[in-house]
């Protein structure tokens, strides 16, 4: 299973917690680039 890299960046993300870990679960991978984070397949709500 792949790790999540959780950063105190991410809580000025739009997206909580656990709504990247179940994402990270599903799709695999993702990524974080200082304040901003985006993931590989790119499915927003």
């Amino acid at each position: 299973m792949t790790k999540l890299f959780v950063y105190g960046s991410l809580r000025k993300g739009c997206f909580n917690h656990h709504y990247l870990e179940e994402i990270a679960e599903y799709k695999g991978l993702f990524y974080v680039k200082g304040d901003n984070f985006t993931l590989t397949n790119q499915k927003y709500p």
